[in-house]
């Protein structure tokens, strides 16, 4: 089941090993045209996960990477 983090709405699905080794290769390769798009504009790109607290966001990990100070 998949949960939209919005609406709360789910979609029934079924997934296999397969399935998901696409869709995490896919993932990868948009995160990495996403990287080069913000290097070629010195653009900051930081990829972060939805389960960091958004406090530890701001505070650590951005301040980490030069994004705050």
């Amino acid at each position: 089941k998949l949960l939209d983090a919005e609406t709360a709405a789910a979609v029934e699905i079924t997934a296999d090993f397969d399935l998901l080794e696409r869709y995490r290769q896919s993932l990868h390769e948009w995160q990495a045209e996403v990287a080069r798009f913000c290097t070629a504009r010195a653009m900051h790109y930081i990829p972060v996960e939805t389960s960091i607290p958004f406090e530890q966001l701001l505070f650590a990990i951005l301040r980490r990477r030069g994004v705050l100070v």
